[in-house]
Order: structure tokens, then C-alpha cells, then sequence
């Protein structure tokens, strides 16, 4: 059955998109109330039924944000809870940055552009008050979620706080280091990631090693890290693949709370 994208309001998970209040270091403010959570859709709902239901505006929301860190699909759909996320092509690399959704177990489809059937479907569990992350990995044959609650440390403002995710399918286990600073970010394998830490801004050269012989596999120059900013670094593609655009390399992302 081809697939159809039509409008629709209700038996959807998703609230706007800019939320009118103040973010905590790793929760949403207590005061977040009906008035300043308004139902949106971020882009045309899938719709798999006829059924509608009223829809409670709940008094606290989770926040979310996507990752595309698949191979070998171009472009791809989001769809969570019968509604896409992304309003245009969602491409290899790019990230959603956080929307608000409605807490509880969440069930979500990726899909090829303009393909009719899912490549993938899964099922995650959002808290309320929390910020999560979840990256689309593997390949389109074999996709599946990496899926983490965001453990902000305390906002410090003359730091950056920085994490490394190991995304590449078929890596083995990996360091991420800045160079010219002596922090940590060891001994990843895939679908792992670090806990965020504390980085004296300034502009690094970023270096992935692999584990086991210390060589540096991928690199990434001038790249600047703010102070009261947050970032993911992460390792994304394929080792063994001789199609450029999936190759090893490293890819950097803000995290924006508010």
C-alpha cells in the first residue's frame, strides 16, 4: 500500500517545536505548564488509520533530538508516532535539533525518501523533564537506534562540555582526543559514547585513534569549541567501504537546550 502523508492534529506525540521556557542543567523547568505547551506538527503526519482521540496537553514534556548517522541511504523520514519529524530530506550527517514530545514508550519508523514501507521500526522510552538523543546508525539493510538520556554536567561558563560517540558500524574500538589537551575520551565501540566533560574552550584539532595500535584513523582541523556550549563529537561511516561520502570520518555536532 503506498504510503500517505496527510494533516493531521491529533493521535500525535509531538508539541512545538520552540518551547516558551527555561531550561534547568539537565531538566525542564517545574513551571511548564498548559498554556506554554501548543501542539504542532513539524512537518505532514503519517497516517496509518482513521482512529482520532482527544489529546491531553500534559504538564510536563521530554525533549528530543535525531540523528542521522546511517549509511547508504541518501535521504531519509523520521516518523514518530505516525508523524515525520523532518520537514525536508533528512540527510546523512544532519541532526533535529531537540523538539518537545509527549513522555512514555514512543515507537518510531525510518524510511527512505519516498519509499513505502519502513527500513526500521523501534520503540524507546522518554522521561519527562529530560533531554534525549537518539542517532539513526548502520547501514539501510540493517538500521537500528542508539538511544541515551542526555546527563548534562553543571553548566559551567568558561567551559565547553564535549562527548564522543563511536557511530561506525564496522569500527573497531576507538579514542577521541583534542589535541593539546590531555582529557579522556577512550575505548569506544560502536554505539557507545562518553559522558560529557569539561574543555577549556579554544580551537583543536580533533584526532580518532583506534584502540588497539594508537594509529590515528580520521582527523578533523580548527575546529572551535565555546565556552557554556555543548557538543557531540562522533565517529560516523564505514571502515571497509570505498564509496567517499560513507568513508571514516569525524563529525561534530552543537547540542541547543533552548
Amino acid at each position: 500500500m503506498k504510503r500517505r502523508f496527510t494533516l493531521q492534529m491529533t493521535h500525535t506525540k509531538f508539541i512545538k517545536n520552540k518551547l516558551n521556557m527555561k531550561f534547568k542543567t539537565t531538566l525542564f523547568s517545574e513551571k511548564a505548564g498548559k498554556s506554554s505547551v501548543m501542539i504542532a506538527l513539524l512537518g505532514a503526519a503519517l497516517s496509518f488509520s482513521s482512529c482520532k482521540t482527544d489529546v491531553q496537553q500534559p504538564e510536563a514534556i521530554a525533549a528530543l533530538s535525531i540523528t542521522n548517522a546511517s549509511t547508504n541511504i541518501p535521504s531519509l523520514d523520521f516518523v514518530l508516532e505516525n508523524t515525520r519529524v523532518n520537514n525536508t530530506a533528512f540527510l546523512y550527517g544532519q541532526k533535529i535539533d531537540y523538539v518537545g514530545v509527549y513522555p512514555g514508550t514512543a515507537s518510531a519508523s525510518v524510511y527512505a525518501t519516498a519509499a513505502t514501507k519502513p527500513n526500521y521500526t523501534g520503540s524507546f522510552t522518554l522521561t519527562a523533564k529530560l533531554y534525549h538523543s537518539l542517532y539513526i546508525v548502520n547501514d539501510k539493510e540493517s538500521v537500528s537506534y542508539l538511544f541515551v538520556k542526555d546527563e548534562y554536567k553543571e553548566t559551567v561558563t568558561d567551559k565547553a562540555q564535549v562527548r564522543f560517540a563511536n557511530l561506525s558500524s564496522d569500527s573497531p574500538s576507538y579514542t577521541m582526543e583534542l589535541e593539546g589537551d590531555t582529557t579522556a575520551f577512550a575505548d569506544r565501540t560502536f554505539k557507545t559514547l562518553t559522558p560529557y566533560k569539561y574543555i577549556k574552550p579554544a580551537i583543536f584539532k580533533v584526532l580518532l585513534k583506534d584502540k588497539a595500535t594508537n594509529a590515528i584513523v580520521a582527523s578533523m582541523a580548527n575546529i572551535e569549541l565555546k565556552a557554556g556550549k555543548y557538543y557531540t563529537i562522533w565517529a560516523k561511516g564505514l571502515v571497509t567501504t570505498t564509496v567517499n561520502a560513507n568513508k571514516l570520518a569525524l563529525h561534530i555536532s552543537e547540542q541547543i537546550r533552548n
